[in-house]
């Protein structure tokens, strides 16, 4: 196990680390699992960061984005709306979430995700067809 995933986990079980200190290691693991491609373990972090921090719109987008992997598309635009509700202006969420919606044929609303992604961030673009 990379020391990455050791040392979360030895902050989550440690009964002196804050609700906060949890919340980030969980974060933290879950983005080191998703990026070993392990979407199950990276899924189920997330949702201990969202049981301590409700209103993490950061870890909504990678509860999305994990979901997206498995191909469950509706799910994931859930989970992105839900990050779009916490920050409205949340770029990245609301192309991921035109992305989502996209690979479920709904292109006209991933349509207005990406122009809703577009002004919260100039740089950003919807992929090429």
């Amino acid at each position: 196990m990379p020391k990455l995933l050791r040392g979360c986990g030895a902050i989550i079980a440690s009964p002196h680390a804050t609700a906060q200190d949890r919340a980030r290691a969980h974060y933290n693991r879950a983005q080191a699992w998703a990026d070993q491609g392990d979407p199950d373990r990276a899924i189920a972090d997330y949702q201990d960061v969202l049981r301590l921090m409700p209103d993490s719109a950061d870890a909504y987008n990678g509860l999305g984005i994990c979901l997206a992997a498995k191909g469950e598309t509706d799910k994931a635009v859930a989970a992105y709306d839900e990050a779009i509700r916490i920050d409205p202006n949340f770029a990245i969420a609301l192309f991921n979430r035109g992305l989502a919606l996209k690979a479920a044929g709904r292109a006209a609303e991933a349509e207005e995700s990406f122009q809703r992604a577009r002004r919260a961030g100039p740089r950003l673009t919807a992929p090429m067809e």
